[in-house]
């Protein structure tokens, strides 16, 4: 959490802070350390025990996965793949459950590069024992058969579907309206049958900043884009009121924070761990690492001080 470090590093660390006089004699030696790993990671249950411990009857927000880079020939699950940014490398992949009601991440899953997205979360729902889950994914997870995947495992989700969809009726004239960020945002909804609907919502402020641009590129008007500018439309098997289902969309962005903060602020977005139960113990670490890092986060919130200072800040 503090220093982002190598295992060849931590000695210094510790050595030079106030934990070596509160904890003294700690071997520290990167085999120490790497040996330590092993073990912990060996034990998967211990750190499931400690993972639902966070899990209760809550609503939890379950999203499509992110990858690990894996640089070592020891990690079996590690498979060929194209990450962010086309780059064919080994990789793992990442799950996340994260807490709606509490802001921050609940459980994670490593899991072989190969394996799909709706496998994982099937199996990620038996280990966690997550009951109240909701599957917030991006535009490219849809297609008929993973939605009726999701509804095999009785899960409710919110997925965003593309502009050029014929799922989406853009003639649908009633609308409703909610305030979201101090702007109107409206919305319309349209059933597809099977316990679908298909919400659309509206940002007129996204739409004249779409339009502009559009303009500014092409010179001329056309009708049937300006109808789609400014939209976002999912699909949902939610019950719900159509800020709701806004508001779900919305904290997606709150999971692809944490992935940034795993990756970027915690560096943990490449391993070197020699084998799969090194590699289980080194995101073990990491994950409570994160947990500490969005406790401070919801700290500073809480003292509406996040304009002032940042989670590093305080570290």
């Amino acid at each position: 959490l503090v220093h982002g470090s190598p295992l060849k590093n931590v000695e210094f660390y510790y050595s030079t802070s106030f934990l070596s006089e509160m904890i003294s004699g700690a071997h520290l030696s990167p085999e120490a350390l790497a040996e330590m790993l092993r073990n912990l990671g060996a034990d998967r249950k211990a750190m499931v025990d400690f993972m639902r411990s966070f899990i209760r009857d809550e609503k939890y927000l379950a999203v499509d996965l992110t990858h690990v880079l894996s640089l070592s020939d020891g990690v079996i699950s590690a498979t060929l793949g194209h990450n962010s940014r086309e780059l064919y490398l080994p990789q793992v992949q990442l799950l996340f459950l994260f807490s709606l009601d509490h802001d921050f991440p609940a459980y994670f899953r490593i899991m072989p590069g190969s394996i799909t997205s709706v496998t994982s979360l099937k199996m990620s729902m038996q280990e966690s024992g997550a009951r109240n889950v909701i599957v917030v994914a991006d535009s490219g997870f849809y297609s008929d058969k993973n939605v009726t995947d999701l509804e095999s495992m009785k899960l409710s989700y919110v997925i965003p579907i593309r502009r050029n969809s014929k799922l989406i009726d853009y003639s649908l004239q009633q609308e409703s309206f909610f305030m979201f960020e101090g702007r109107p945002i409206f919305y319309s909804t349209r059933s597809i049958g099977g316990g679908r609907t298909i919400y659309t919502f509206r940002n007129d402020f996204l739409k004249a900043e779409e339009e502009r641009d559009y303009l500014g590129r092409y010179g001329k008007a056309d009708s049937r884009m300006r109808e789609r500018m400014g939209t976002l439309s999912v699909i949902t098997n939610l019950r719900t009121s159509g800020e709701r289902v806004f508001g779900l969309l919305k904290s997606r962005a709150d999971i692809e924070q944490s992935y940034d903060t795993f990756k970027n602020t915690i560096h943990a977005d490449r391993t070197y761990m020699r084998d799969d139960y090194q590699l289980q113990g080194w995101m073990f670490v990491n994950f409570i690492a994160l947990i500490l890092h969005y406790r401070i986060y919801s700290m500073l919130r809480q003292k509406d001080l996040l304009s002032r200072y940042s989670p590093e800040d305080v570290i």
